[in-house]
């Protein structure tokens, strides 16, 4: 099973799959994320990729399951990001998409 997380700066190395794939935007957030990642990218759990959601770098119907943990606002165009998830995942997966309402009276406008 293979697992894309978008923009996953905060991915932690407790994976209970094989195969996870963290996309960041940011060459600041992938050492970052190389940093706190660094033993499952050494066995080969993880690997992280930097590049756009707009335009994800896979082929078609390569992953099973695909998160977003609060990256929705950063999206330039919902519709195409979700267009280019629909692409890269096999048929039968599933897309999780995870936000927050914002904090101490605080909201998030989307």
């Amino acid at each position: 099973m293979v697992r894309l997380r978008l923009w996953c700066w905060i991915c932690n190395e407790n994976y209970k799959v094989e195969n996870v794939v963290g996309l960041v935007l940011f060459s600041t957030f992938i050492r970052s994320a190389a940093i706190r990642n660094k033993n499952a990218i050494k066995t080969k759990k993880a690997k992280l990729v930097q590049a756009n959601v707009n335009k994800l770098p896979f082929e078609n119907k390569q992953f099973d399951r695909v998160f977003s943990i609060h990256t929705i606002y950063f999206w330039e165009s919902i519709f195409v990001t979700l267009s280019e998830t629909y692409r890269v995942m096999k048929h039968g997966g599933f897309f999780v998409i995870t936000l927050c309402e914002g904090k101490n009276n605080v909201v998030w406008k989307i």
